[in-house]
């Protein structure tokens, strides 16, 4: 059928028999383009592909050295995984016949599946000393497995891997990945948030976070890692919550999931510790701009936290800002106190950087929720700076002292950029900071010539 349609004073002809045809072939061109994509990731994917079936629950065993690479949930089917890495263990027989199993562990199921082997040697060059001669041997230390989840049922689960190296020697181990089911699709999972807590101070929480980082396997969220423990509490059925709140007062709070972090069960060597590590994340999209307080909430009978706050920032973007060593720009009243301990492990410079690293500890004062300050006295013009650092968890210092967990986290680290110093004889003095600012009557005197720097002398301040 033909038709003239009228513009103005210009006449067009259609033919909308013609226009039809064009847009069923369209339709089906679309469609057939749709179809050959699946088949060609299905094709191509096939020859990885492996199948899960259901198996007995595994209990931790032996040390795994493993880590994973890249764990993908299809974005154009749902139903399946993506999984590759690496994983053994320091054999001491022939492991010719080595083999990886991938371990899905829900609530109420736990299902497995075979990882195929490539050879890593990336992972040979790069870790001589824990890979011995029958590893390397039997180069084949990566893994890749590619199954579907169609039939696992709704649950959260954490995923685990099983390494035999041989007939006697073999492990286990939980990662700190999960992912949820629900309604039929796959999601990474970490955690979600809860109403916000009413909660008491104990004297007895301790906490501490791991190295504060952005989880490179999910660039929406920032991931949140630690332990906590209440001094003879067993950590086998404690929820963990950890609550944010910002300088404008956003508060809000995200539960946690398990997380495997043992510094607490080493440290007392006591195996109802070895629960204590947690995990969450936080999507950047609720984070504003500015510095937050983190609170560890413990539940078991009561909702509790630790005597002291940790603080972290975010830029516009939600991005953790990175902790860096920074310059203090106020006048600050010192207190030099007898009662504290210190000492300055490493002054050297990396890379056009001074590097100040050490252990400061006050006498029964626990080392959690303070700031340790460096500062720098200029010996010809007598201008003083003072430098933030970052802690460090000093299990040797906290040992040392009749095993005290207060002293845990005594460590220290800083690195001040080379122009915040010049040529010269420069006082190092350790402040701790929580209520006031304390030092030691010891300091540290120091000559940076040429990018280098050396140390001249530990004297008593002229001061004290």
């Amino acid at each position: 059928m033909k038709k003239d349609i009228r513009f103005g004073k210009v006449y067009f002809r259609i033919n909308f028999k013609k226009i039809c045809v064009l847009l069923v072939l369209f339709s089906i061109l679309g469609v057939y383009l749709y179809f050959a994509n699946i088949i060609t990731i299905h094709l191509t994917k096939q020859k990885n592909e492996v199948i899960i079936h259901v198996t007995k629950p595994y209990q931790p065993f032996n040390n795994i050295i493993y880590a994973i690479d890249k764990f993908e949930i299809n974005a154009t089917d749902k139903n399946m995984i993506q999984i590759t890495g690496w994983a053994f263990i320091s054999a001491l027989d022939s492991n010719e016949s080595r083999k990886v199993k991938l371990v899905l562990s829900g609530t109420h199921n736990t299902y497995e599946c075979d990882a195929l082997l490539s050879f890593r040697k990336d992972i040979i060059d790069g870790m001589d000393d824990k890979i011995n001669e029958i590893n390397r041997d039997n180069d084949n230390l990566g893994m890749l497995a590619y199954f579907s989840a169609l039939n696992l049922k709704e649950d959260i689960y954490q995923l685990g891997i099983y390494v035999q190296e041989n007939e006697k020697e073999w492990g286990f181990t939980h990662t700190d990945i999960y992912f949820i089911k629900d309604k039929g699709q796959l999601h990474r999972y970490y955690g979600q948030i809860v109403e916000n807590m009413i909660v008491d101070t104990n004297e007895d929480i301790i906490y501490i976070l791991d190295e504060l980082r952005v989880d490179e396997s999910n660039n929406e969220f920032d991931v949140i890692k630690g332990a906590i423990i209440k001094k003879g509490l067993d950590t086998t059925k404690q929820e963990v919550y950890v609550q944010l709140q910002n300088n404008q007062g956003d508060l809000f709070t995200y539960s946690t999931i398990p997380y495997n972090n043992n510094t607490f069960e080493e440290f007392y060597n006591d195996n109802k510790y070895a629960n204590a590590g947690f995990m969450c994340a936080i999507p950047k999209k609720v984070l504003k701009e500015g510095e937050y307080t983190v609170d560890v909430i413990l539940q078991t009978d009561l909702q509790q936290v630790a005597p002291y706050k940790t603080y972290i920032s975010y830029d516009k973007n939600g991005e953790r800002l990175k902790e860096e060593s920074k310059i203090i720009k106020k006048d600050i009243s010192i207190e030099t106190v007898d009662k504290m301990i210190t000492s300055i492990d490493s002054i050297q410079m990396k890379e056009k950087e001074l590097y100040i690293g050490g252990w400061t500890i006050e006498e029964d004062k626990s080392t959690f929720g303070r700031k340790v300050l460096i500062q720098l006295i200029n010996e010809a013009d007598k201008s003083v700076q003072f430098f933030t650092s970052k802690n460090i968890l000093r299990p040797d210092i906290a040992q040392a002292y009749s095993m005290s967990i207060g002293y845990l986290n005594s460590g220290f680290e800083c690195r001040i950029p080379i122009e915040y110093i010049k040529e010269g004889k420069y006082g190092v003095g350790i402040i701790i900071g929580s209520e006031g600012y304390k030092r030691s009557p010891l300091q540290t005197k120091i000559n940076y010539n040429e990018n280098k720097v050396s140390i001249e002398e530990i004297t008593v301040i002229s001061e004290y």
